[in-house]
């Protein structure tokens, strides 16, 4: 409006910056008489003037300026403008708008924010200021905050990198921030106190609604004896009152001011003289309310008064479970946040949800036992319509089980629900909890199963944020109930339902109501009598014949965990004991009652038993403060009852010293060790308040003066004592209870010990500095040791990195490693040679770790180590690859392929695993394992050198009496003589030998009897004597066709998978049942797990099955055979199957079976498929064994039964139908017929 005045208008523009001064000036407007005299400005002072922004320094007080002008000052600010240049000095003197000595005008206490704001003026003079990139959000929007300081206002009343607003006067001082910190604060009607935890007090005094900072610090108020502690402080505690100031914000929308408005807002301006006043927020709030008698008038006079708010009692918020509030000290201690139960949004369509109700299920656990005996809860959340939540315990999570929840559940919501709304949808994380039953249940009754996939928690975010809300209300409810003491977490069954049933009756952050959502009502409490609060002590009748006595009798005691839905009217109580020898209470199992009584507010888990209890122990054991780590111990790490849980036996434990520290800032915890115990916790710095506060200053000052440095340690919470990083025994004793591993701590230690000081010799280096560390940890990657025993029996040892946290900006090159080919290994068996030539073999030992360093110029690696994980870490710079990197195993190959080429082995370009010197001595790699072949000389002097550069074993050579044991399978030899060669042999397998003068001559076997042995050892099947065949008929498979259930489907698939590689491996004669079995992996039936038992059957009866061979052959010759069979699977599969087989020397060294990937219209297509798929596997192999050896005809020889097959690759085909049947994917086998580099062959079926 100002800026649209004409220039001929003389008007100065004032702003003012306070406009709770300005409040005060109306007020005393309003109380003026009618008769009064305008302001004397003559004899007042000039208030204080903030800077002007805009056009530079403060100008000097007394003349009104030709141009813009800012008058210095301090917290009120005043700019003065001039439309038009005035000629004449105008001397302005205006009264202090604010005349409240007494308090800081620009100083408040804020329960509802959560850091500390320093306004302009006090940001101007803060000290060690820092840039900062942040965002300040209150009710007025979002503020960029770019800068941050520190400020001391009186005594230790300071702040620490608190947010400068440049566009506010008002500086803010957080409440929870300082609770945090073991301050105190307490308000009345007219004024508020912090305590520093030195009992240090700053007041505060309410002025305009706030409450501002007394400048006179001297004369403290005394706290109202209605908060001091009396006989019993917990009562108390309870019983007081505390405001939460988000309640009572309110969200002012100013409206638009009509023309009327706009002119009483001028005059006023006038005729105080200040026409600055017209842009003052208050002046705009207080003429807004003004109507004239002209206009119209819409209030609804019959609308109701707004209720004046009830501020809940601390005992109240606890019967309500808990609703967020950041005063409770429960809620902060559970780290309770006030986000919303979901992270979709509100309008977000859940598909289904139009149709009915969409349930996102889960489980939770498995945990210690509960005090029924469960340890596992099943979760249920309507996701589409109302979010509403449901919670089931259980003892197992079976398929049958999860069935039995879900439909307890939908029965509930059928029953709670206004409309009566059927499960159309059903939504999980893909568990196997949920098929087999639940899955023929549901497509009965036509409800949609979905799933995320797996390993996805983000996908069913609903239920996984209801898991997060119900473990911070137990936890807060745990905190009120015990205090923290850790001998009561069997309570978590009735607590989580608890909890659940919170969190549907109250409002989430957003205002809504799931209750009410689902049912049309809200919930009604009836605080004392049906609501109490969780683990409050309460007296019930447990026996029928007391029911009616009108508590003549006493009732047994217990503790009051939620309302009962199988009793109408109801409670759930945990019945309680005393048990004097361990100082804790016996917890029963559940009951439901219709009625309870108690007689005083009392937690007796927190406070003990009433009897012979002074009032200073009742406060020592309630003193007792929250463990933040409250979850850690439910995860069931032993078996046995409640009382194997206990960590001490004494609740009340004095600090007998602090051992060392973790986290930095408010979040840091100290490891203390407690007289008289064993048991060391990590505690909070607030924990230390009621003892031990000289012991955390001195730690804290030995850390400064880099003094007594503390020893690694941690705490295992089933245990009763304490392992630490230089006793070994407890390490590994935990190590081998929680891998399950047979043997004692005496098998292990000395494994787990050379592995260890191994790879901390090869590979670490320690850090111990401090800012190294805190500069590191974030990107080091964690170790972990792993004990497994070696198919000989030996146990090891092996640290290895968890290789899914590795950082991704660590691989700075590929981390691909090639292997060499089975099909290679079994032709470099089988190959011809010198009749000089030796087999051997050798391992190297820790192969990773004697890797080449990092360069040092590569970027530093760091690598964390808890063998637990209460362990306080240590910190290792990574010197070299070690096992479980992603690069490890390229860092490896590099490193040998490297030696190799350097001492004259050439790696050759299709088997890169394969290395030839100029003498003809071949190696092959398979990571750390070598098999060699070449002569004795060439044999010693490679072993030689190898030794001489890394660690190895002893090598193994070849002989009659010694066997090559490589990559799971035996390689054998035998001598024998020609004249005992059976009639199977052909004659270009006799003139192939080599045999010496006698006749003799050797042969050469692969086999894998002691693999299939020791796993038929672990296997459930039926030994048969004559089995002649791995697979009966294959009606068989559909014999029976009811799916398998739970487990049975896991131990199918590891059958299938132990088969396969078997199969891959020397047991080329079940290839072809194994791809059949195969097919059934995803949904294995009755029938199909029948037949892979048959399979094993076969393998058992089979054992001295070999692959044999002649050693060394004088020439080489291969031979490829492809076949087909047309729809051989019907019913089973339309699609036919494909069968080859590669020969070198007439044994085998490569196969395959496996399914055509489309249906064959004849079989003279499936034949010419069979052939294509022939052919790329030979051109393949052909490939390889040229580099290492192998003369090679270029032109292949593939053998078929089939004429249409041979007629299609002689290009003598006529039949137009056949010649266009196949697709471009195929056309290649012509162009290689065209070059003449393949041939087909037609021998009869039964040969083929």
């Amino acid at each position: 409006m100002y800026n649209d005045i004409p220039d001929s208008y003389n008007i100065q523009k004032m702003i003012y910056n306070d406009g709770s001064a300005l409040q005060d000036l109306i007020n005393h407007l309003k109380n003026q008489k009618n008769d009064a005299k305008p302001y004397d400005y003559n004899n007042k002072t000039m208030p204080p003037l903030v800077k002007d922004e805009q056009n530079g320094d403060c100008q000097i007080p007394g003349t009104l300026p030709e141009t813009s002008e800012t008058i210095k000052g301090g917290s009120m600010g005043l700019k003065i403008e001039n439309k038009k240049s005035l000629k004449n000095e105008v001397s302005i003197h205006p009264t202090p708008l604010h005349d409240c000595p007494a308090v800081h005008d620009d100083v408040c206490v804020d329960t509802g924010a959560t850091e500390d704001v320093l306004g302009r003026d006090r940001g101007v003079r803060a000290n060690n200021k820092q840039d900062s990139n942040d965002i300040l959000i209150g009710m007025g929007g979002e503020v960029k905050i770019n800068k941050v300081g520190d400020y001391i206002f009186a005594g230790e009343l300071r702040t620490e990198q608190g947010l400068i607003n440049d566009e506010s006067y008002m500086t803010c001082i957080s409440v929870p921030d300082r609770t945090n910190d073991d301050w105190l604060f307490w308000a009345d009607k007219t004024s508020a106190q912090l305590i520093s935890p030195d009992d240090d007090k700053y007041d505060f005094t309410k002025n305009d609604g706030l409450y501002k900072l007394n400048k006179d610090q001297t004369n403290h108020r005394d706290i109202p004896h209605r908060l001091m502690n009396n006989n019993n402080p917990d009562i108390e505690h309870l019983t007081q009152s505390w405001v939460s100031k988000s309640k009572d914000k309110k969200n002012i929308k100013r409206d638009k001011l009509s023309a009327k408005q706009w002119i009483m807002m001028m005059m006023l301006s006038y005729m105080l003289g200040m026409p600055g006043m017209m842009s003052a927020p208050a002046l705009h709030d207080l003429l807004s309310d003004y109507k004239d008698k002209d206009e119209v008038i819409t209030e609804n006079k019959n609308k109701p008064k707004p209720e004046k708010v009830k501020t809940d009692t601390l005992y109240e918020h606890a019967c309500k479970g808990h609703p967020h509030d950041p005063l409770c000290p429960a809620c902060v201690r559970a780290r309770m946040t006030a986000k919303s139960n979901t992270k979709n949004d509100d309008d977000m369509i859940i598909k289904g949800s139009d149709k009915g109700a969409v349930f996102g299920i889960d489980y939770i656990g498995p945990y210690i036992k509960d005090v029924d005996g469960n340890v596992l809860a099943m979760t249920g959340v309507e996701v589409g319509r109302t979010n509403y939540g449901m919670i089931r315990l259980t003892k197992d999570r079976e398929a049958k089980t999860s069935l039995k929840c879900f439909q307890e559940m939908s029965n509930e919501y059928k029953r709670l629900s206004k409309d009566e709304i059927e499960v159309v949808r059903v939504h999980h994380d893909k568990d196997k909890s949920f098929e087999g039953v639940c899955e023929q249940e549901w497509r009965r009754d036509n409800i949609t199963n979905t799933n995320t996939g797996g390993y996805n928690p983000q996908a069913n975010s609903r239920v996984e944020r209801r898991h997060r809300s119900i473990k911070e209300i137990f936890k807060a409810c745990m905190f009120m109930a015990t205090g923290g003491l850790p001998y009561y977490y069997s309570l978590w069954g009735p607590g989580i339902v608890y909890a659940m049933k919170m969190n549907n009756i109250n409002d989430d952050s957003k205002g809504k109501n799931y209750y009410e959502t689902l049912t049309g009502q809200r919930y009604k409490y009836n605080i004392g009598r049906d609501d109490l609060a969780f683990g409050q002590q309460v007296y019930y009748h447990k026996h029928k014949e007391q029911i009616g006595d009108n508590w003549d009798t006493s009732g047994d005691e217990g503790i009051w965990v939620g309302r009962s839905d199988e009793v109408s009217g109801g409670h759930i109580i945990v019945p309680i004991e005393w048990d004097p020898n361990t100082n804790i209470y016996i917890l029963g199992a559940t009951v439901h009652v219709n009625a309870v009584r108690y007689n005083t507010i009392r937690f007796p888990l927190k406070m003990g038993p009433t009897i012979n209890n002074t009032a200073e122990q009742e406060d020592e054991v309630s003193m007792n403060e929250f463990i933040d780590d409250f979850f850690k111990p439910w995860y069931k790490s032993t078996e046995g009852d409640e009382s194997e849980q206990v960590e001490g036996e004494d609740p009340i434990l004095e600090v007998e010293k602090i051992v060392s520290h973790t986290g930095r800032a408010n979040k840091t915890r100290y490891l203390t060790k407690w007289k008289g115990s064993d048991t060391m916790t990590y505690e909070p710095a607030a924990n230390f308040k009621h003892g031990g506060k000289d012991i955390l200053e001195e730690y804290k000052l030995s850390l400064k003066k880099g003094k007594n440095k503390a020893n690694i340690a941690y705490c295992n919470l089933t245990k009763k004592h304490v392992l630490r990083f230089d006793n070994d025994e407890d390490i590994v004793e935990h190590l081998i209870n929680k891998q399950d591993k047979k043997g004692n701590v005496q098998d292990w230690i000395g494994p787990y010990q050379e592995e260890f000081n191994q790879v901390k010799t090869r590979r670490l280096e320690q850090i111990t500095d401090i800012d190294k560390i805190n500069e590191i940890k974030h990107d080091a990657l964690p170790l972990r040791m792993t004990l497994e025993t070696k198919r000989d029996g030996r146990r090891k040892g092996r640290l290895v990195a968890i290789g899914f946290k590795e950082p991704r900006h660590w691989d700075i090159k590929s981390n691909s490693s090639p292997v060499v080919s089975i099909n290679t290994i079994r032709a470099f068996l089988f190959m011809a040679g010198l009749t000089t030539d030796i087999y051997s073999s050798i391992d190297i030992s820790v192969a990773f770790l004697q890797a080449n360093p990092y360069d040092d110029d590569a970027p530093k690696r760091y690598v964390v180590y808890k063998p637990h994980k209460y362990a306080a870490p240590r910190y290792y710079l990574l010197k070299g690859s070690i096992y479980g990197q992603r690069s490890a195993s390229r860092e490896w190959f590099d490193t040998l392929a490297g030696w190799l080429e350097a001492n004259g082995y050439k790696q050759q370009e299709d088997e890169p695993c394969a290395f030839i010197n100029n003498k003809g001595f071949k190696v092959l790699t398979y990571v750390d394992d070598l098999i060699c072949r070449g002569s004795q000389e060439e044999t010693d002097k490679f072993y030689k050198l190898l030794g001489k550069r890394f660690d190895c074993k002893d090598y193994t050579i070849l002989s009659p009496d010694n066997k090559l044991a490589f990559l799971g399978f035996d390689i054998t030899c035998n001598y024998t003589n020609i004249t005992d060669i059976d009639s199977t042999w052909t004659d270009d397998m006799i003139n192939n030998i080599q045999a010496d003068d006698n006749g003799n001559f050797m042969m050469i076997h692969m086999d894998q009897h002691d693999v299939i042995q020791t796993y038929l050892d672990t296997q459930d099947y039926n030994p048969m004597l004559n089995i002649h065949s791995p697979m009966g008929n294959k009606y068989h498979l559909l014999s029976e066709p009811e799916l398998l259930q739970g487990e049975d489907i896991n131990i199918y698939q590891s059958i299938i998978g132990t088969l396969n590689y078997i199969a891959c491996t020397t047991r080329y004669d079940i290839s072809y049942p194994v791809a059949r079995l195969a097919q059934f992996a995803a949904r294995p039936t009755r029938g199909s797990i029948k037949a892979a038992k048959k399979v094993l059957s076969y393998l058992a009866a089979t054992q001295d099955f070999k692959i044999s061979g002649i050693m060394s052959p004088k020439v080489d010759k291969l031979e490829y055979y492809s076949d087909s069979d047309h729809a051989g699977d019907m019913p089973i599969t339309s699609f036919s199957h494909t069968g080859t087989v590669i020969m070198l020397n007439k044994v085998p060294i490569h196969w395959r079976s496996k399914k055509q990937p489309k249906t064959s219209r004849s079989s003279a297509e499936a034949e010419i498929y069979a052939l294509s798929d022939t052919l790329a596997d030979a051109r393949l192999n052909n490939w390889r064994l040229q580099d290492i050896g192998i003369n090679i005809n270029p032109i292949i020889d593939i053998y078929v039964d089939n004429n249409q097959a041979k007629v299609f690759a002689d290009n003598t085909c006529v039949n137009s139908k056949l010649r266009t049947a196949f697709s471009l994917k195929h056309n290649w086998v012509k162009e290689l017929r065209d070059k003449g580099k393949v041939n087909v062959l037609q021998i009869p079926a039964a040969i083929n």
